[in-house]
């Protein structure tokens, strides 16, 4: 009860003390630009999020590249593992399959990139000529829906449709008396599948912009 009491006197007093700094702000004529900055306190407020998303998620992982140059080791951490430089490249470089890797990596993104950009710019030309606001609202909705599930949901929703058992694929081509097909032992439809998923999921983001 001691530390609850306490809490409420500590917010308390900082309440009063925001209401005194708040009403002194009021009361004291601002500039053009300090009067812009207490105005846009809503908005940056709303911001801060994604502000705080992008410091930690792409400029905090940036020291981290170096691994790419160590033996990295988990229990040493990033400035206690040992360096090796180049030796990871040239084990990557001398391994047999370093072509077929580089050549399916330049491809899924080579037509992802240029079919994505094709299908958003003719689905955004679509939807700005629809009359009816509410059916562009929920396409818009729907289309802009999986941009937000990670790939992990992803990957879990690729098993349930392609699973050799049990997907839902499989059961259809039993349903119609076909052979079911091992899809993840069958390397030639993933360059297809994998630039869907990539459209599906990034398309909504695109349409906007």
């Amino acid at each position: 009860c001691g530390r609850y009491a306490m809490l409420w006197m500590v917010c308390k007093n900082i309440r009063k003390g925001a209401s005194i700094l708040l009403s002194h702000l009021q009361q004291k004529p601002l500039s053009r630009k300090a009067r812009l900055i207490r105005e846009g306190v809503p908005c940056y407020l709303l911001a801060l999020p994604a502000i705080v998303y992008t410091f930690c998620f792409s400029y905090l992982t940036l020291p981290y590249i170096v691994i790419a140059f160590q033996k990295y080791n988990v229990r040493k951490g990033l400035w206690g593992s040992k360096w090796i430089g180049f030796a990871n490249f040239e084990s990557f470089f001398k391994s047999s399959r370093w072509i077929t890797v580089t050549t399916n990596t330049l491809v899924i993104n080579f037509f992802s990139i240029i079919i994505g950009a094709a299908f958003a710019v003719l689905m955004a030309i679509l939807l700005s000529e629809a009359r009816n606001k509410r059916f562009v609202r929920v396409n818009q909705s729907m289309y802009l829906f999986p941009n937000f599930l990670s790939w992990i949901v992803v990957s879990y929703m690729v098993y349930a449709f392609f699973s050799s058992e049990y997907g839902v694929i499989n059961q259809i081509l039993k349903s119609v008396h076909m052979e079911p097909v091992n899809w993840y032992l069958n390397a030639q439809p993933w360059t297809a599948i994998l630039v869907g998923l990539r459209i599906w999921k990034g398309a909504g983001m695109q349409i906007v912009i």
